[in-house]
């Protein structure tokens, strides 16, 4: 297939350079026994593949999957590589403590914490990539406390405390200038490009960004403890500034999507992507090297709290808490935004983009948020002896992040970015060999003009938008039973204006049928001007519901166990993924309708059950067995054994569509049809499900097949340490070293992930990826 021979594909690739418009339709014509002209061969694309590492599973390289002229098994083509490389962490933690009394009643005290860590990882074959991803991380915190016992019954704490983050990564293959040594004409990244390409055969070859970020928080608090009879009075507040400054250069993206050897007049042809590349079909451009940049916001927060008895057995927690949080903000204003008021000059109509400090006006930050308002109630009673029975609710606001902030247009306008994509499905944005060039907008004041991002997908920061909150409710009853502990509580939460990410100008589905006739959907968006408008709506929700079962004892040996039960549901409009910068839904198809997404949340793990004991081995001084001092206890005594239990049910996964999106909507993902429930009664690693319930939709057209249909392989594991700890005496009374060893995952059991969902490839419903295997780890701990 690298010399173009798409014989042993089960897809039929049609001549790019044979698209014909017959009537109104687009057309081309299949490839001669599926094979390409090695002639016509991206030069670019052949350079980049000399990179791509060859196959080493034994399969792929038999005869079956060299034979010409017959439908190959998708083992030569997926899932034919094996690479294990070393992943090594270095790391080293400091921690100091001060204690000094300035009075009998004052009391001051300090602590740092230093955290530092070295990890180079091998994570990918074949060069340039067969290099390590080192990372360099360090994190610093310090605090000053002032503990003043005024009264008896009346207590002041004030504290300041700073915390400070740092992270380095790169590639071995920054700045090496392999932009020319492939041929890649006009392209300014100093990464190896990040190649994917979808169809039949998926996959992805690329390159890691370079990046670095200091985060900083600085936190000053006061809370007042005041016992007045039967009241215990809590009151006060914290001031809290956070800067994140950071930059990143990230790897070019190249789309390869099979829109360029399809045939736009039959509704079922794929094309595939790896042939789209192969003749330099790019659908899909995307670069950006922003500036040091430098986030900046605050929050004040001040509460009261009263835990009150009404009863010697009945206590009752009113707590209020008043918050009031800026909006984020970058340090010389880089910010960019979409006005939908704004006309736009190129075009006279609404909606256009404004920068920072150049446009007087421009909604670049979210205002102030003032007068949020996170009750909290409870209560504690016990009815009778060895019962206890206790409550609660409380509302919990989500303020804004720096990640979901960073998304929002931060540096656009003073960054260099690039983008490009296919508006119909059928011809690409531009070939890989006459290179990106055309597509770079630059930083400079001429490119930060109200129609400078015209074209172009961007990014839209609503003002004044709701919080995000969440509702969270909690019955606990608890009964002894001769030294038994047994709880049972109904948990539960509802989220309330949950920001997700979509675009607002998508095609909308009663348009989406012009696909079909190879019209150019760019027409028939809200806004014709923009591509993608993606924003951060505050209308998503999120509704969980369980019922939590636990059993604790406790031995006068030392030994002890806890056994807890999870039978839970969970649901929501899309389960909010961090990807890297802003927070993404898992997946939608409409949206402008979700409430069609509310479906079970990937997080949703029916039954979990969770276990832990702790046995002290009863030999040496003091135990049942060799009860003796000296030598012999030093060596055999005092070990601890404990081992911690994990079973849950398998996570949700989506099965979408893994060719070209040919629904028309331009935004979102692509649903199959289901024609079958697609589960299996006796699901492998090769097939967990049935792909064959799942067929592509018609062109312009939505698949009919839902959200988190499917469930993924369930989660065993057992995990055991073992510890011994020798007193030192001459390092006075707490003295102590202590030699362990962890075994996680000690039955090296294999706890695969949930498979591969794209329709119309010939990895669907294949698992490749597991979690990790058994993990041993050796430490010592000297105190005193």
């Amino acid at each position: 297939m690298r010399n173009g021979d798409f014989s042993g594909v089960p897809v039929t690739v049609y001549d790019p350079a044979s698209l014909t418009q017959v009537n109104g339709q687009y057309s081309r014509t299949p490839l001669p026994g599926n094979k390409m002209d090695p002639t016509k061969m991206d030069p670019v694309a052949a350079a980049i593949q000399s990179y791509l590492p060859l196959p080493n599973f034994p399969y792929a390289n038999q005869a079956g999957c060299n034979a010409t002229g017959v439908v190959l098994p998708s083992q030569c083509f997926t899932n034919n590589m094996y690479f294990v490389g070393p992943n090594i962490n270095n790391s080293m933690w400091f921690n100091e403590k001060i204690d000094f009394d300035i009075t009998p009643n004052n009391r001051l005290d300090a602590s740092t914490m230093q955290w530092k860590q070295y990890n180079p990882i091998h994570t990918r074959p074949g060069e340039p990539l067969n290099v390590y991803r080192t990372i360099h991380a360090f994190q610093n915190f310090g605090q000053l406390s002032d503990f003043w016992t005024i009264r008896p019954n009346l207590v002041n704490e004030f504290r300041v405390a700073f915390s400070r983050a740092a992270n380095t990564s790169g590639q071995g293959d920054y700045d090496q200038g392999y932009e020319n040594k492939i041929g890649l004409n006009g392209s300014i990244s100093p990464l190896f490009p990040a190649i994917t390409w979808s169809g039949y055969y998926s996959n992805n070859f690329n390159s890691e960004d370079e990046s670095w970020s200091n985060q900083n928080s600085f936190v000053t608090s006061d809370l007042v403890t005041w016992v007045k009879g039967k009241h215990v009075l809590k009151f006060g507040g914290e001031f809290d500034r956070y800067q994140l400054n950071k930059e990143d250069t990230n790897a070019e993206g190249y789309t390869f999507s099979g829109i360029d050897t399809r045939n736009p007049s039959a509704s079922t042809s794929t094309g595939l992507g790896y042939a789209d590349f192969l003749y330099g079909g790019v659908s899909g451009f995307s670069t950006s090297v922003t500036p040091a940049l430098g986030d900046r916001a605050w929050s004040t927060q001040a509460f009261v709290q009263d835990d009150f008895k009404t009863k010697p057995n009945l206590t009752f927690n009113i707590g209020l808490r008043y918050i009031i949080v800026s909006g984020w903000s970058e340090v010389q204003g880089r910010i960019a935004n979409y006005d939908p008021t704004l006309i736009n000059p190129a075009t006279s109509t609404f909606g256009a983009m404004c920068y920072g400090p150049t446009t007087p006006g421009c909604p670049t930050v979210a205002g102030t948020h003032k007068g949020i308002l996170d009750p909290r109630l409870g209560f504690a009673w016990q009815p009778m002896t060895n019962w206890s029975i206790r409550g609660g609710y409380g509302i919990y606001s989500q303020e804004d992040s720096s990640q979901t902030f960073g998304a929002r247009n931060l540096g656009l306008g003073w960054s260099t970015t690039g983008q490009a994509s296919s508006t119909n499905s059928i011809t690409p944005a531009f070939q890989l060999q006459t290179g990106p060039a055309p597509y770079y907008q630059f930083p400079t004041a001429a490119n930060r003009q109200p129609y400078s991002q015209n074209g172009n997908s961007i990014n839209y920061n609503p003002l004044h938008q709701q919080f995000g909150f969440v509702q969270e409710w909690r019955l606990d009853v608890q009964r002894a039973v001769k030294q038994f502990l047994l709880d049972a509580a109904y948990v539960g939460s509802h989220g309330n204006n949950l920001p997700y990410t979509r675009s607002i100008n998508q095609v909308p589905q009663s348009l989406i049928y012009y696909e079909a006739t190879g019209a150019n959907m760019q027409q028939y968006r809200p806004n014709t001007t923009f591509q993608a408008i993606n924003t951060d709506l505050n209308d998503g929700g999120s509704l969980y519901s369980s019922l939590q079962l636990g059993l604790r004892k406790e031995f006068a040996s030392g030994m002890s166990f806890i056994l807890n039960y999870t039978y839970s549901r969970t649901f929501d409009n899309g389960t909010p993924t961090p990807a890297g910068a802003g927070v993404t839904i898992d997946a939608i198809q409409n949206d402008y309708n979700l409430n069609a997404n509310w479906s079970r949340s990937l997080a949703d793990a029916p039954s979990v059950f969770n276990g832990g004991i702790v046995y002290p081995i009863p030999v040496g001084r003091g135990k049942t067995f060799l009860n003796s001092d000296g030598v012999l206890d030093a060596f055999v005594g005092g070990w601890q054994l404990s081992s911690n239990l994990m079973f849950h049910s398998g996570l949700p996964y989506t099965p979408l569509m893994g060719t070209s999106n040919q629904s028309g909507a331009l935004d979102g993902n692509w649903f199959p049809n289901r024609i079958g429930s697609g589960k299996l009664s006796n699901p492998t690693a090769t097939e967990w499900f049935n792909p064959a319930a799942f067929t592509t939709p018609a062109t312009g057209t939505f698949g009919d097949s839902g959200r988190t249909i499917l469930r993924g392989p369930g989660m065993a594991q057992v995990d055991v340490s073992l510890v011994k700890g020798f007193h030192l005496g001459f390092l006075g009374e707490r003295g102590l070293f202590q030699l362990k060893a962890d075994a996680s995952n000690v039955f090296n059991h294999t706890n695969f992930l949930n498979p591969n969902t794209s329709i119309g490839t010939s990895s669907a419903g294949v698992i490749s990826t597991a979690q990790g295997p058994r993990n041993l780890q050796f430490g010592a701990r000297l105190a005193f």
